[in-house]
C-alpha cells in the first residue's frame, strides 16, 4: 500500500494517520510506515502504527505500508 502526504503550510506540521485497518485486513500491531529514499524528494525514514509524522513546510512523503 502507498500513501501520498503533504503539507503546504507555512510552518512544520505534525499529523498522525488514521486508518480503519479493520477494513482492509491488517493488523496495526504489525504496521511499518516506510519512507524509501528518494534523490532530492526524501531520505529513508521509518515510523511504527500511532507515531506522529513531522512534515517540513511544503514538502511530503511517500510512504510504503508494509
Amino acid at each position: 500500500l502507498l500513501i501520498a502526504v503533504a503539507s503546504w503550510a507555512k510552518d512544520t506540521t505534525r499529523i498522525k494517520l488514521i486508518i480503519d485497518w479493520q477494513k482492509i485486513g491488517w493488523k496495526p500491531r504489525n504496521v511499518t510506515f516506510t519512507a524509501p529514499p528518494i534523490k532530492n524528494f526524501q531520505p529513508a525514514v521509518q515510523w511504527k502504527e500511532g507515531d506522529d509524522i513531522t512534515i517540513s513546510p511544503k514538502k511530503g512523503w511517500l510512504l510504503l505500508v508494509e
